[in-house]
């Protein structure tokens, strides 16, 4: 069987394409550019009726929604985060080299959140939903890109502007991708599942589960099949009716105006 194309499968084929466009670009200045850049190429890759576009069902599209939402979650929590430290940011100007004396925000950080959040600010309703996901995973780059800033940089100076890491942000990228290609991949397991449980489980038979109802329309056709005498068949055809209430009443059924009804 074919293997299912994947977001990172998908990102790894046109890696070269986007390291190129992303070289000497500088973070805060360069931030929407970012933005195009990867809305861009994502956008070339699952275009129209590209591969991965068919390879989803509709349910599948659903938890790939579901996946934006969560991107886009993470971007609200960085713009709460920024919305105190904007406040602050004139009193950042040195950090020292002491963990234990480093006071204020660190600026890289403050810089990929907002830049983050800017770029996730311009997708949900706005756009549709391939748009969407593009935007959500760009903006979530660049969040987790500046984060991961201030992790490395033990002297920051006033002025937060920073070439672009262009592999450390790919990788970013391409986890991204994975991990909602993870979350489609468990839900695919999961439908399997539930289809090998449901084919596994022994199927509903009238000889097992109705086996006096179906005595009773056996008896039935041997007498119309043997009875040659009309009044005699008659009489036997009545009789055999005249029993089924009983037969129907041990399945919990009941024949109400001439209907078979479940009894409540």
């Amino acid at each position: 069987m074919e293997d299912k194309i994947t977001l990172v499968s998908m990102f790894e084929s046109n890696r070269y394409e986007l390291e190129r466009e992303l070289e000497n670009l500088v973070l805060p200045q360069d931030a929407s550019k970012i933005q195009s850049v990867v809305m861009n190429i994502l956008n070339t890759m699952f275009e129209g009726n590209g591969e991965y576009r068919q390879n989803l069902t509709q349910s599948e599209d659903y938890i790939l929604v579901a996946a934006i939402e969560l991107l886009n979650a993470q971007q609200d929590i960085a713009r709460e985060i920024t919305a105190g430290m904007e406040t602050k940011s004139d009193n950042v100007s040195y950090v020292s080299e002491n963990k234990n004396k480093r006071k204020g925000i660190d600026p890289y950080l403050m810089a990929g959140a907002i830049t983050g959040a800017t770029i996730g600010m311009t997708s949900g309703v706005l756009l549709d939903t391939w748009k969407a996901i593009f935007c959500a995973i760009a903006g979530t780059a660049v969040v987790i890109y500046g984060s991961s800033l201030c992790k490395t940089k033990s002297v920051v100076s006033e002025n937060v502007s920073h070439p672009i890491n262009v592999q450390i942000f790919m990788d970013v990228i391409k986890n991204i991708c994975g991990k909602i290609d993870d979350l489609i991949e468990t839900y695919r397991v999961q439908v399997k599942r539930v289809k090998n449980m449901c084919e596994k489980r022994e199927k509903p038979s009238l000889q097992k589960d109705y086996p006096l109802l179906l005595q009773a329309i056996q008896e039935l056709v041997v007498i119309e099949q043997n009875t040659n005498e009309s009044d005699k068949k008659i009489k036997r055809v009545e009789k055999k009716i005249a029993e089924l209430p009983e037969i129907l009443e041990n399945y919990g059924l009941a024949i109400i105006n001439g209907k078979i009804t479940e009894i409540r």
